[in-house]
């Protein structure tokens, strides 16, 4: 199997996991990852609680990784609507972050946040403000070229 199917597979795996994670809420697609309580058994329900910001930050390095493999726009853009899910763009309406202090919250609940801010949680919010910083660059520099 060579690297263009290996690609081509993982492309279509990407959009099938952001067909099963993304939602429309007043009338935008918004990021919801499988919850922590109760995953998601094949021909289940999906838990849609305890969603957590590792997942989130994952999700954008891989639709992050896809836009930079193939430069179309709409994996840039499934990368800012799952980074719009710290900011309130979520099943919640919660923002999940504190610019000023730099923190994440753990988790995200049916109507609250886990307001503990661990370290895996801070580091993963970091990670995907940066990668989010690299990727806007990239992008606008595709633009004017």
């Amino acid at each position: 199997m060579g690297d263009a199917s290996c690609q081509k597979i993982a492309l279509e795996s990407l959009s099938w996991l952001l067909g099963q994670t993304e939602e429309v809420k007043n009338g935008q697609r918004i990021a919801v990852p499988i919850g922590q309580d109760g995953w998601y058994i094949c021909d289940g329900e999906k838990a849609r609680y305890s969603q957590q910001p590792v997942d989130v930050a994952m999700t954008i390095l891989a639709t992050s990784r896809a836009f930079k493999i193939t430069a179309k726009k709409n994996w840039f853009d499934a990368a800012k609507r799952w980074h719009g899910w710290f900011y309130g763009a979520n099943s919640e309406g919660i923002n999940m972050v504190n610019v000023a202090e730099g923190w994440c919250k753990d988790g995200l609940h049916k109507e609250s946040a886990n307001t503990s801010h661990g370290a895996e949680t801070v580091i993963m919010y970091l990670m995907a403000e940066l990668e989010m910083i690299k990727l806007e660059r990239l992008a606008s520099s595709q633009q004017s070229a």
